[in-house]
């Protein structure tokens, strides 16, 4: 086995960590949370670059103190951005990519440009960073929260029942090859607060933002015209501004038996009611599709509507003809 000293640290604040700190309440609604996960590997946010190249000479020091070799370490950091800035703005040098290390959950938040999702895996990290290193060196491995917390037992014997701040770090003296065996840790938080006001998305995180809007709202829009496969309306019979029910559940859902028990109800229109439409009937071509599943259903109906309106005509013609009297006998 290799012996080495082996600091984890979790990246500096990014476009998605901004987003969120808002919550439902903030500029973006309620929609901050999906929003931010539908950003394809974010950069840093403003605040999150400032803090990490301000960060380096504090923990350099640190690390120095503890006999961490910060000049001649090897330098790593998972395949997502976020954490390739921060190593390269706290410890100044480029990372090595380690594949390996990555981030729990398949959202394009954690899915590089241009790849697939790959979840991430210790012992592939393990094997990997073993032919990467020789006895005493010094290693930094720059990676997420998500799946630092769920190493913590295994490193320390114990769970972490926090999140792990951006920035945070544990620092590990180790034996490695296939597997790991700790000798000490020591856990190094960043101690400082990352929520400046003023914080914002760089320009290539905002135009992704704008993008991921438009297309939220033109979902929102396609789910909201008429049509029964768009908006999951049951069978009604019905003209537009006026449907029928039966009680309280729609038409479609529980037939009447006769006309009589219908209830005719304003639709919602924008908001607003059109309570003086004249509520006549007809069947709304927006809900057709809904025939195959209830025509069955509708054939007493549609047969009852249908002698009313063969009985009605006969009325009318026999009440035409009495009005006009008796015709003149032929010659």
């Amino acid at each position: 086995m290799t012996h080495i000293k082996l600091f984890l640290m979790r990246h500096s604040k990014s476009c998605s960590n901004h987003i969120r700190s808002f919550g439902p309440s903030g500029p973006l609604g309620p929609n901050s949370e999906e929003m931010s996960q539908r950003i394809r590997d974010p950069r840093l946010s403003v605040a999150g670059a400032s803090a990490a190249k301000g960060y380096g000479a504090r923990l350099h020091a640190r690390l120095r103190e503890r006999g961490f070799d910060v000049d001649h370490a090897l330098v790593c950091a998972s395949t997502l951005r976020r954490a390739q800035d921060t190593a390269y703005l706290v410890f100044g040098r480029r990372p090595t990519v380690l594949p390996h290390f990555a981030e729990n959950g398949k959202l394009l938040e954690n899915t590089p440009e241009g790849h697939a999702y790959a979840a991430p895996s210790w012992p592939r990290f393990l094997a990997h960073l073993s032919t990467l290193v020789k006895d005493g060196d010094s290693v930094v491995v720059v990676g997420h929260g998500s799946y630092l917390r769920s190493l913590w037992p295994r490193l320390t014997g114990s769970v972490l029942h926090r999140r792990l701040n951006n920035l945070d770090g544990l620092l590990l003296d180790v034996d490695i090859a296939r597997g790991i065996r700790v000798r000490s840790f020591e856990e190094i938080p960043y101690g400082s607060d990352m929520s400046e006001r003023g914080d914002k998305c760089t320009v290539h995180d905002t135009r992704k933002i704008a993008a991921i809007r438009r297309a939220m709202r033109s979902r929102k829009q396609r789910s909201q015209r008429g049509g029964n496969g768009s908006t999951g309306m049951p069978l009604a019979y019905f003209h537009d501004g006026a449907q029928m029910k039966l009680g309280t559940e729609p038409t479609g859902v529980g037939l009447a038996n006769t006309t009589n028990s219908m209830i005719r109800t304003p639709l919602q229109r924008g908001g607003h009611t059109r309570r003086r439409m004249r509520q006549g009937g007809g069947f709304s071509a927006a809900v057709m599709g809904s025939f195959a599943a209830n025509g069955i259903k509708l054939m007493p109906l549609a047969g009852y509507m249908g002698y009313k309106m063969y009985s009605n005509q006969r009325k009318r013609t026999v009440k035409r003809r009495k009005s006009r009297g008796p015709s003149a006998p032929r010659t």
